[in-house]
C-alpha cells in the first residue's frame, strides 16, 4: 500500500513516486534505446519509468507491504501567484503517483520562494501541485519513512 520511487523516462534526474496499491498492470516497453516499463493505474492513467519490468514488479511488491499514515503536506494556493501552505494530508491512499515538475517549467508556475514542485495525481482525475519532490512525499507518506527505490544501475 506504500509508495515506491522510480526514475521517470524523460530525464535522469526526474523521479516519480508510485502508489503500489493503485497499480493495475506493469508492461515491458520493448525499446532498443533504453530498458523501460509502463506502469498502468486503475482508471487508465500511466507513467513510463526506467528499469526492467521484473525489477519494477519486485519494487512494487516491496512497496505494497508498507503502510501509509497522515502527514503535513506543502501545497500551493492562490489565483495568480502561487504561495505554499501546509495542510494535514489524510488521502495518501487515493494518490496514484507524484511526478516532479521539470525545472524549466517552474518559472511558468509563478510560485513564490519555491525551487521544486510536483504534480500529485489522485483518483477521479484530481490533481494538486505540491512543493515536495516525489522522494520526500513518499518518505513522509510511508510508514517509518521507508521508500523502496529502483536503482537502475542494477535493474
Amino acid at each position: 500500500m506504500g509508495f515506491c520511487l522510480f526514475q521517470h523516462i524523460d530525464d535522469p534526474g526526474d523521479f516519480v513516486a508510485v502508489n503500489a496499491a493503485q497499480v493495475e498492470d506493469v508492461i515491458d516497453m520493448d525499446d532498443d534505446y533504453m530498458i523501460s516499463t509502463r506502469i498502468v493505474f486503475y482508471g487508465g492513467k500511466a507513467v513510463i519509468v526506467r528499469g526492467a519490468c521484473e525489477s519494477v514488479r519486485d519494487i512494487l511488491g516491496k512497496g505494497a507491504a508498507i503502510g501509509l499514515h497522515n502527514f503535513d503536506l506543502h501545497t500551493f494556493s492562490g489565483a495568480f501567484v502561487y504561495k505554499a501552505g501546509k495542510v494535514l494530508f489524510k488521502e495518501a491512499a487515493d494518490v496514484l503517483f507524484v511526478q516532479e515538475v521539470p525545472p524549466h517549467i517552474l518559472p511558468k508556475i509563478k510560485a513564490q520562494d519555491v525551487t521544486t514542485a510536483s504534480h500529485m495525481v489522485m483518483e477521479g482525475k484530481r490533481q494538486q501541485l505540491i512543493v515536495e519532490r516525489p522522494g520526500v512525499f513518499a518518505a513522509r507518506a510511508n510508514a517509518k519513512g521507508k521508500v523502496p527505490t529502483l536503482d537502475i544501475r542494477h535493474a
